[in-house]
């Protein structure tokens, strides 16, 4: 009898095991979702996004983390891969890091543009990623 429970709970564990290499493997090979076809959950100025972090993190995380927003701000640097809007204040800015295949704009850097990305949090700057360039206004 004690063979037969040792068997069956081995069993159970092998099973349990291919089970979730089987969904790890499925998670590490699903191809990387972009925010060109989402549709925004919000669109707003850059110093409106910026004074909402600013001023409570946490009611913030929950209105704008992980959501698809399009943010319309005046460009203030730009590295490669990345653009940074200013909100008129000098201790930080929205930061956008562009998706793969996104080229940086030839704009002056005091120019407008509209941006839409996926937000990933407040840490000195609001943090955008896989963004891509909407409307830029000379």
């Amino acid at each position: 009898m004690r063979k037969k429970n040792i068997f069956i709970a081995g069993a159970i564990l092998l099973a349990i095991l291919i089970l979730c290499g089987g969904y790890g493997w499925y998670l590490y090979n699903k191809p990387h979702q972009g925010v060109d076809g989402v549709r925004t959950t919000a669109k707003l100025e850059a110093d409106t996004l910026f004074n909402a972090f600013q001023a409570d993190e946490n009611r913030a995380n929950g209105l704008y983390l992980g959501k698809v927003l399009e943010v319309r701000g005046k460009m203030a640097a730009q590295t490669p891969g990345s653009l940074q809007l200013t909100c008129g204040n000098a201790m930080g800015g929205i930061n956008c890091s562009l998706a793969p295949g996104q080229t940086l704009p030839k704009a002056d850097t005091s120019a407008f543009i509209t941006i839409k990305g996926r937000c990933t949090g407040y840490l000195m700057d609001v943090n955008l990623v896989d963004c891509i360039i909407e409307q830029i206004e000379q």
